[in-house]
């Protein structure tokens, strides 16, 4: 039951994930076993598609060219000569319940972490 109670709340959102995350340290008002269960809220988050990543990038940046080389062109964008950045990872290093994060290099040789917020996310606040 603690199992169903988790894929549900992360199904609700952003919201209902943090509520999952404060009741899994509140073993006075749950079970143990379910309390246990929550407590996946706080280290396991499923990635978003990695195509709607790039495309927020770019919406949110104005970009029309490619994020990086050796990525995924979003729709819309045209390839260029220059890209946003020197390299992203492909994959996110991190993915949390407000977005996920990308390892990435700016052209000065600058490593970054790059956040990126899940679509809608703060329309299912």
């Amino acid at each position: 039951r603690g199992q169903l109670l988790r894929n549900e709340l992360a199904k609700l959102g952003p919201v209902a994930v943090k509520v999952g995350q404060t009741l899994s340290q509140r073993p006075d008002l749950l079970d143990e076993d379910v309390c246990e269960e929550l407590k996946g809220l706080q280290t396991t988050n499923s990635p978003f598609p990695n195509t709607l990543a790039w495309q927020v990038i770019a919406d949110e940046l104005g970009w029309k060219g490619q994020i990086a080389p050796g990525l995924p062109l979003p729709p819309g964008s045209s390839v260029g000569e220059a890209t946003l950045f020197a390299a992203l990872s492909p994959e996110p290093i991190a993915s949390a319940s407000l977005g996920q994060v990308y390892r990435g290099t700016t052209h000065e040789g600058i490593e970054i972490a790059l956040k990126v917020q899940r679509p809608a996310a703060l329309k299912q606040c």
